[in-house]
């Protein structure tokens, strides 16, 4: 039977373990090397510091239905072009966020207006940034660097792309990466 809308789709939201390492390599979202990150490397950021990452469960735990990886970052923004100096603005980076193939493209209800079901989730995570900016550590934006394929998506939640005096990191991974923030 098929999902009609993705307000009807139980889900928990747990905290990377490796009891759930066996289902890691049923997930696919169409995107072989955000899933070999889940796979491969999401344990080991998690073990050593580099982003934490939140698995999203079906009501059983028995599939991986997306899954997010935040890490503390920095913006860096030139503040005087002219004089090459630059500022940092605190920011919590979402380094991850993928949902599986046959979660994609779901209304989350009969109401367009709702969104999708990745919608959601994608708000699970920035509520999630937002308690912790609020209550633990401060921050004035999320940033992320998206695939291409998904700049639609992260513009449709009130991302945008990074401005002309705030500069992406260089790392290899993110090559061909659209750097975009939201701000707190």
């Amino acid at each position: 039977m098929a999902i009609l809308y993705g307000e009807n789709i139980d889900y928990s939201i747990e905290s990377f373990s490796t009891e759930y390492c066996s289902m890691l390599s049923e997930f696919e979202c169409g995107n072989s090397e955000i899933d070999r990150y889940l796979c491969n490397d999401a344990k080991c950021d998690t073990t050593e510091g580099r982003g934490v990452t939140k698995l999203i469960l079906n009501d059983n735990k028995s599939k991986v239905i997306g899954f997010y990886t935040l890490d503390c970052s920095a913006m860096i923004v030139e503040t005087n072009e002219s004089q090459g100096k630059i500022g940092l603005a605190p920011a919590v980076e979402i380094k991850m966020f993928a949902v599986d193939k046959s979660y994609q493209d779901i209304s989350y209800s009969k109401i367009k207006e709702d969104g999708t079901f990745s919608d959601i989730l994608l708000c699970e995570a920035i509520n999630q940034i937002n308690n912790f900016t609020e209550s633990t550590c401060g921050a004035v934006c999320i940033i992320l660097y998206s695939v291409p394929s998904a700049k639609k998506f992260y513009i449709r939640n009130k991302f945008v792309s990074f401005k002309p005096i705030m500069k992406k990191n260089d790392d290899v991974y993110l090559k061909g990466c659209e750097p975009m923030y939201m701000a707190l």
